[in-house]
């Protein structure tokens, strides 16, 4: 079922974000994936993957400040609309926003300069509608630059809840946050 509806985020800086309507389907994956009975679910360097590939198309590079924040909003959205995540690594509230300790340990050595190319990357382990929400995540807030990202997840009550003590961010948390920046 491909049901693809518009909608607004309530943030006067966003507009009209495509979001798609189906989770996880049955194809084979073949980059990190973690299988669960018959469902391979996606890992966050699946989406971080997808982001880069994104990035090296349009010519432009991402760091690892500005990986991290394309992944929490794609995590993010997902919940809102799905109700279940995209991938299971948890994010953590740090001095820069939410991070993904995994996956800023796969990019570490590259500080705060921009991650190479990743070569090849095959969208394959994504269904058609959740490419359309990594894309509309890419197109809405990969506009921004790393620090704008850090300033806007700082203005969102998932990440300022664990500000001061830290600690992974709940998705539960995320999922009722973000659904409410729906129309």
């Amino acid at each position: 079922m491909n049901i693809v509806f518009f909608t607004h985020i309530v943030l006067s800086t966003f507009n009209n974000f495509l979001l798609p309507k189906d989770c996880y389907n049955g194809r084979e994956y073949n980059y990190k994936n973690i299988q669960i009975g018959e469902m391979l679910m996606i890992t966050v360097h699946n989406v971080a993957g997808y982001f880069l590939h994104k990035a090296c198309e349009d010519e432009e590079s991402l760091t690892n400040l500005k990986l991290q924040k394309l992944t929490y909003y794609a995590q993010a959205f997902h919940l809102a609309i799905f109700g279940t995540p995209l991938f299971k690594e948890e994010f953590e509230a740090w001095m820069h926003g939410p991070v993904c300790p995994e996956l800023y340990r796969a990019y570490k050595s590259n500080g705060s300069a921009p991650i190479p190319p990743n070569g090849s990357f095959d969208d394959g382990i994504f269904s058609e509608d959740q490419i359309q929400l990594l894309d509309e995540v890419n197109s809405v807030y990969g506009q921004f630059s790393a620090w704008k990202l850090r300033n806007i997840s700082h203005e969102d009550a998932p990440w300022q809840e664990k500000e001061d003590t830290g600690g992974i961010i709940e998705k539960s948390k995320m999922m009722e946050f973000y659904k409410s920046r729906l129309l």
